[in-house]
């Protein structure tokens, strides 16, 4: 693969240097018709000197790895037109993928480190050059950046021994408890501290990184996000999630500012500056929440159905407790799951997997530890349960907004309001 160049006027990719330099719009036409075209040649991995950044910023043509990887990113939503990615479909973003991991390879300081990871943030930055889709995109099609490295041929090794059958669920309850411990949010230091620490053990980094993307996605999961990371979704997303806490409670300024305080969301500033007004947040807010309720509840018929076919086929059991249609549908869910998991395995077996909620301990077993968590999640992800089999963990302690803590903050911005008319008049 030939170094490609960001043309910064013109948002174009320039693969190699000079005049005749081949352009490639990527926002014309067949949005993956650049893709083919920049991956084409053989990978070059040469150990030549690239241009300083620094000087290249602000020069026409910037070496396109170095700008994704460089620490003062100048760009923002907004630089440069969207790719189109409303036709994408899961082999699509594996090409897109693949792609971009072969454009961060080709920085010749960083190629062992570089090669065997892909990380949100240089796919937050290939999509703000409009290089690439929406992260979220990514996650919705994968569930979790794990996921999609494995897909597109990013094997950073099997995790054995302890925390082998850990799901994302048990990386945030760790997380969410050593952040009690200390009384804060964790750092990187921190982490490797518990890690070493014979009394607590858990995770290094690198099982982090492997797992739930890095100790800032999952310190986002325990609720103690980087807003200077976020982009439109990610304040969507928020807003759910303290909705969700808060249930029947309006999601207000007032409300925003408490968690704002805690550091614990964003300000109402940086909120206004990414929709057009704060009611056009509340409302997407509201979209996203009656969208999601509307899929899960779809999701759940659909796999009620499939768990009264395996049952009148005799493949599952009559259940011997009457059970809800919830639990039905996860149970088929499971089953289902170990199914992939479980070639050829004697129906009996996956019935008992498929009846507990240990579901990856029990493939693991059953496998006689040849699957590891990371295929499990993968395999729920491609099905599209994931979030059922173990749902995202909701720091419910730290985004419940008490009515007396409301009140205070509503007092205080009238006494603000009034200062202001008195200083007027």
């Amino acid at each position: 693969m030939s170094e490609l160049f960001f043309d910064t006027p013109t948002g174009e990719v320039i693969v190699g240097v000079g005049a005749a330099a081949l352009h490639i719009n990527p926002h014309a036409g067949d949005s993956l018709a650049y893709l083919e075209t920049v991956t084409s040649s053989t990978l070059d991995l040469s150990k030549r000197k690239l241009p300083d950044i620094e000087a290249e910023v602000d020069a026409s043509a910037v070496p396109l790895h170095a700008l994704i990887a460089h620490k003062e990113f100048p760009y923002v939503i907004g630089d440069y037109p969207e790719l189109d990615t409303k036709n994408w479909g899961r082999d699509a973003y594996i090409r897109y993928g693949r792609w971009a991991v072969q454009v961060m390879a080709a920085a010749p300081e960083a190629q062992a480190r570089v090669t065997s990871r892909l990380t949100r943030d240089q796919l937050k930055r290939l999509r703000v050059l409009g290089l690439g889709p929406r992260y979220e995109k990514i996650g919705e099609e994968f569930k979790t950046l794990s996921n999609y490295r494995q897909e597109i041929g990013i094997h950073p090794g099997r995790l054995n021994g302890q925390y082998a059958n850990w799901s994302r669920q048990n990386y945030a309850k760790y997380g969410a408890k050593l952040a009690q411990r200390l009384g804060r949010k964790p750092t990187i230091n921190d982490y490797i501290a518990a890690y070493r620490d014979p009394k607590y053990k858990g995770p290094g980094p690198g099982v982090i990184e492997v797992r739930v993307g890095g100790i800032r996605d999952l310190n986002d999961m325990i609720g103690y996000p980087d807003i200077t990371k976020w982009d439109t979704d990610d304040y969507v997303d928020w807003g759910m999630r303290v909705s969700k806490v808060n249930p029947g409670r309006e999601l207000t300024t007032s409300l925003i500012s408490v968690l704002s305080r805690r550091k614990r969301g964003p300000s109402i500033h940086p909120i206004y500056q990414h929709f057009d007004s704060f009611p056009s947040f509340q409302k997407e807010v509201a979209d996203g929440i009656m969208f999601q309720a509307e899929d899960e509840a779809d999701a759940v018929n659909r796999w009620l159905a499939a768990y009264d076919k395996l049952v009148s086929n005799k493949i599952l059991p009559v259940p011997e407790t009457k059970l809800s249609g919830y639990d039905k549908a996860i149970i088929a869910m499971r089953h289902r799951i170990a199914v992939n998991c479980l070639p050829n395995t004697k129906n009996e077996t996956l019935a008992t997997i498929a009846a507990h909620t240990s579901l990856i301990g029990n493939i693991r077993r059953a496998s006689k530890y040849s699957v590891d968590a990371g295929q499990v999640e993968m395999i729920a992800s491609s099905l599209g349960v994931f979030d059922f089999i173990w749902p995202p963990y909701i720091p419910t302690k730290e985004f419940y907004v008490s009515d007396e803590e409301l009140a205070q903050e509503q007092a205080k911005y009238r006494r603000y309001k009034q200062r202001q008319r008195c200083s007027r008049a």
